[in-house]
Formats: structure tokens, C-alpha cells, sequence
């Protein structure tokens, strides 16, 4: 049985439950990494927690460690990594992380996966806050690389020097169609990057409409600020952090799903709110133009338009179901966690 181990610091809060940080690469592995097992593979992840062990999700055995201190964190890294003896080591977040990984494999002899997961994780001076040595190490661990997957076209045009494999983002289908209560949504980290403060502009613009808005404190100072914001909005709800599976009862319930982030990957939401029958209306954000080009909400591309789409969607059932209905069938056919674990497996078996 071939052993993989995720190297995914971040991924205890989406694996266990527990906290507050759910990133969407770390949603993504554990998917991932929950299928790999049921089609053979023997799966193991490192992953930060608050207390050292070793524990059991899923058929996934999660070896957990403690540390404030990032040199005893590394330390604590290795000594799991040896442990474990897996036959290929996973990454996706990118930095000395991605270094580190990679520099063990290449010691140690074994398959080394990296996995994109932002657009810029593969421009030139990333990771954009680190000293140039760190900056050059990660470029060649990307470089050095077994196996390259990317999330979209974009991500792939910026790889000359070997072929990466294009996956799209996986989600869960299921088979239910969920009444929808009258409120637009907005999930996101509370970051600037996410601007938080246009969907509040937004909310402030349509004082005729409910607007919903979840997000945990990635920047404190941020979200303590829009949190006071928000009370001055009648119709606008601001729940702050809620865990994924509460989060994402929303996702159900929601007429319409609102992104106003700057840069993004392959927006996890997205596929959250398709998969429901919820349309899109984002502001920047359409990975390889596929909100226009198979009709799953709109995108936008400055604020005014954002604020006439999600009043036509409110106002307009037929259309609102009509995409809604298109982001589903989009999701079954080309995110479908089933569908698509395959190309993993065979990418794994390869390695």
C-alpha cells in the first residue's frame, strides 16, 4: 500500500473541527486526502495543533505537533516526516514550507508533489515578505518538483520549464436542492485582500435587501473595525466566525453568494455556493472567465455593476434560478470530488 503524507501545518481547524483558520488549500487536501484513502492509499498528515499525538479522522492518520517557535516547529516537522516513511510528501502552501518539504525529499529520495494554490505562489519574487534567499530556495523547490498540479490556465502558462497537470478544484456533491431564504452572502477571511468593506458598501447601497456576512480574524484590527461597521447597517447581519459546517448551511440558504476579493486561486466558495444552486456575483474574481462563459452569476468587474447584478438577481427569480441551476450542473460535471480523484490516483501511482 503506497504511503502519502500531507505536509499541511493549517489543516487541524477544517480535520478536527476545532479553531478558527479553514484555509482553502487546506480544504482542498483534506478532500483529497479522504478520497485517496478510499481508493487505496495509506494517508498521513502533519498538521499544527494544540497538543502533541497522533489521532484518526476519516481512515486519515493525523500526527500532530505543538510549537510556537517556527525552528522547533521544522524540527518537530522532520522527526514526523522520518516517521511516517511515506513513498511521496505533498505540498501546498507554498513559502519555506514548500522549501523545507522539498529539500527532504530530495535527500531522503522521495516523490515530492507540489500543488498550486494561489496565482502568484508561482510569480517571480514569491513569496513577496521574505529575505531573497528564501525567495530563490522556493523558486527552485518549485523547480525541483516531481509533480507540478495547478487549479487553472493562468497558473499553467506561468510554468514553461516542465508540464504541469491542470485539476480544478474538488467539492462533495450532493443530492439535494435547499429552499432559499431571501439574504445575499459573503464568507471570507477578514483580510485586505478579501475587502470585507465593499460588501458592507454594498449591503449600505441596497437597503432593501437582507445581507448575511461570515469571516474569522485573520487581521484582527480589520475585523474588529468592519465588526463596528457593520452595526451601522440595519440590514446587514454580521455573524463573524462560524465553523465550515455551519458556514456552509448558509451557502444552502443564500439567494445570492457576493465576492469582493482582489486575488484569489480557484475560489473554494465558488464551488460551495454553486453546488447549492447559488449564483455568483464577484468583483474581480473569475478563474479562466468561467462565470461568464457557462452563465454561473456575473462578474462584475467594478462596484456599480455588482451593486445592478445583485439587484437583478433579487428581483429577478427566473434568472436567479436559471444560474443557479447552470452552477450545479457546472459543479457535478467538473468538481465532482468522485469524478475527479482519479487523475490524483494516477498521479500518485506514477510518483
Amino acid at each position: 500500500m503506497k504511503k502519502i503524507c500531507f505536509v499541511m501545518t493549517e489543516a487541524y481547524p477544517i480535520i478536527s473541527g476545532k479553531g478558527q483558520h479553514i484555509g482553502g488549500a487546506e480544504f482542498q487536501s483534506w478532500l483529497i486526502g479522504k478520497e485517496l484513502v478510499k481508493n487505496g492509499f495509506k494517508v498521513f498528515f502533519i498538521v499544527r495543533a494544540p497538543e502533541n499525538g497522533i489521532e484518526i479522522f476519516d481512515n486519515v492518520i493525523i500526527f500532530k505537533i505543538k510549537y510556537k517557535n517556527p525552528v522547533t516547529g521544522y524540527l518537530k516537522m522532520l522527526k514526523a516526516m522520518i516517521k511516517i516513511n511515506a513513498d511521496i510528501y505533498y505540498q501546498r502552501t507554498g513559502g519555506f514550507a514548500t522549501v523545507f518539504v522539498c529539500f527532504f525529499c530530495k535527500i531522503f529520495k522521495k516523490g515530492f508533489v507540489f500543488h498550486v494554490s494561489r496565482d502568484e505562489q508561482l510569480d517571480k519574487g514569491y513569496p513577496y515578505d521574505k529575505h531573497i534567499f528564501i525567495k530563490k530556495f522556493y523558486e527552485t523547490a518549485v523547480n525541483l518538483a516531481d509533480t507540478i498540479i495547478v487549479q487553472n490556465k493562468t497558473q499553467m502558462k506561468k510554468i514553461s520549464y516542465k508540464r504541469p497537470f491542470l485539476i480544478p478544484n474538488v467539492i462533495e456533491v450532493y443530492n439535494i436542492v435547499p429552499k432559499k431564504e431571501n439574504f445575499v452572502l459573503w464568507v471570507a477571511s477578514i483580510t485586505g485582500v478579501k475587502r470585507p468593506e465593499l460588501f458592507i458598501k454594498l449591503a449600505k447601497k441596497l437597503p432593501e435587501y437582507k445581507f448575511v456576512m461570515i469571516g474569522n480574524a485573520s487581521d484582527e484590527k480589520l475585523y474588529e473595525n468592519i465588526r463596528k461597521k457593520s452595526k451601522e447597517i440595519k440590514n446587514l447581519k454580521f455573524l463573524g466566525f462560524k465553523p465550515f459546517k455551519e458556514a456552509d448551511g448558509y451557502f444552502k440558504k443564500a439567494k445570492i453568494f457576493v465576492n469582493t476579493s482582489s486575488l484569489e486561486g480557484f475560489p473554494n466558495t465558488f464551488l460551495q455556493a454553486w453546488r447549492y444552486g447559488t449564483p455568483v456575483v464577484s468583483l474581480d474574481i473569475d478563474p479562466d472567465e468561467i462565470i461568464c462563459k457557462y452563465k454561473l452569476g456575473f462578474h462584475s468587474k467594478i462596484f456599480d455593476n455588482m451593486v445592478k447584478h445583485v439587484k437583478l438577481l433579487m428581483e429577478n427569480e427566473k434568472l436567479r434560478k436559471e444560474l443557479g441551476k447552470n452552477g450545479r450542473k457546472y459543479v457535478e460535471k467538473n468538481h465532482n470530488i468522485k469524478k475527479i480523484i482519479n487523475e490524483y490516483v494516477k498521479i500518485f501511482e506514477k510518483n
